[in-house]
């Protein structure tokens, strides 16, 4: 069995294994490969040019060659594009099983893909958060904060370590609900409270990429508060009603708390972590790459806040808490009020605000007690990560391989 990869996004590093057997080729020769994996970024440009291949064609028709899309956690398979692969199969009189799909996000309702043979192989992604040093370095510093001099447990009544924030809260890229988020924070003044972005693209030293990220930022945040078009105006809920609310939230973007300070995070890379401001903070506002009904689908920053020893809420996809109980994680009811992970669009949006507000209203000694009140469920999930990474994961790869060596693409 040998997979070719179109190009070096398909090379997530869980692919990675000894059981495969790589053999990336010019584009031009398929001699030999069974599998071609593309990312799906790119496949309304390269799909056609693969298949006027004549070898490859013959060989797809055949089913003696898969094309595969890996759909990952930053790409929306929208109708356009079910209509692009629909295309695909009259245009070239394609076997219904000659293209394939690979999602890591579990699909809830989601009827995009009925059409197709989809497999689900979810995972936990963790970023760069969980090497040996990362691991030792956060459980050193947690066992410093819960363990006293004379090798007691602290409970929370020492007030000596009270942190500086409430939260932490990194929002990168601008999607619909950051936008929303990041507005909240905004408006009811919780941004001093907090370790915030919004915006970290701007913080790249390529001055046209900051200048046209500023240029269309207004339009976006437009956009962005256009696809929330429920809800209530006053407590419950923010969003700007006049161009002057956007422009005035425009004046302080950039807002790179993580790029502006380099002990805390890596300059302009997400993905990178410091653990100085989880540990500096009393609970990690984990805002996801999606918000939507249909899947669960996972993104590093949960992991890191599990790594952290951080309570959180996620700001992300309904039922996302629902999974992670299946996986073996606990979360934080009633020290939070989770409802919200069942709620629909805007109302799940409301119910994480009032949260965020409730516990940001706390006094510091309140919300320290309230913090370490839950130390049991930190080390769980700690250890459960690590449990993952070293076993889950693992056993994650090892179902892929299997049924590629049961031939499952090539039925």
């Amino acid at each position: 069995m040998k997979i070719y990869f179109y190009d070096k996004k398909s090379h997530e590093k869980w692919w990675y294994h000894p059981f495969f057997s790589f053999d990336v080729r010019d584009s031009n020769n398929f001699s030999g490969v069974n599998i071609i994996v593309i990312d799906p970024y790119e496949f309304h440009s390269s799909l056609d040019k693969y298949i006027k291949n004549p070898k490859l064609l013959d060989n797809l028709k055949e089913c003696k060659v898969k094309i595969i899309f890996y759909i990952s956690d930053t790409f929306s398979f929208e109708i356009e594009d079910v209509k692009y692969v629909e295309s695909i199969y009259e245009k070239y009189k394609l076997p219904r099983n000659s293209i394939n799909f690979i999602t890591d996000s579990i699909q809830n309702e989601n009827k995009d893909y009925e059409k197709f043979e989809v497999l689900e192989l979810p995972r936990f992604p963790t970023g760069d958060c969980l090497n040996p040093q990362h691991l030792d370095l956060s459980k050193r510093l947690f066992d410093n904060i819960v363990t006293r001099d004379d090798g007691s447990s602290n409970r929370g009544d020492d007030f000596d370590m009270l942190r500086e924030k409430y939260f932490t809260s990194f929002n990168g890229t601008p999607k619909p609900h950051r936008t929303i988020l990041f507005n909240f924070l905004s408006k009811y003044n919780l941004l001093d409270k907090g370790n915030v972005s919004y915006l970290w693209k701007v913080s790249t030293t390529d001055s046209d990429v900051q200048k046209n990220e500023m240029d269309n930022i207004e339009e976006k945040m437009a956009e962005h508060f256009r696809d929330f078009t429920e809800g209530l105006d006053g407590d419950t809920v923010s969003r700007p009603h006049s161009d002057i609310e956007i422009n005035e939230l425009k004046k302080i973007l950039p807002y790179l708390f993580d790029t502006h300070c380099d002990n805390y995070l890596q300059k302009g890379n997400p993905g990178k972590m410091s653990l100085i401001p989880y540990f500096n903070s009393y609970f990690n506002i984990c805002s996801m790459t999606k918000y939507t009904e249909e899947n669960v689908t996972f993104d590093d920053k949960i992991s890191k806040a599990m790594i952290s020893f951080l309570p959180f809420i996620v700001v992300g996809d309904k039922n996302t808490l629902g999974v992670l109980h299946g996986w073996g994680f606990k979360t934080f009811h009633p020290y939070i009020d989770e409802t919200y992970d069942n709620q629909l669009g805007f109302e799940r949006m409301v119910s994480i605000q009032k949260e965020i507000y409730r516990l940001c209203n706390f006094s510091k000694p309140e919300i320290h007690k309230w913090y370490m009140n839950m130390t049991d469920i930190y080390k769980h999930n700690y250890n459960r990560l690590v449990e993952y990474l070293e076993t889950d994961l693992e056993n994650l790869i090892r179902k892929f391989v299997d049924l590629i060596r049961n031939d499952f693409f090539l039925v």
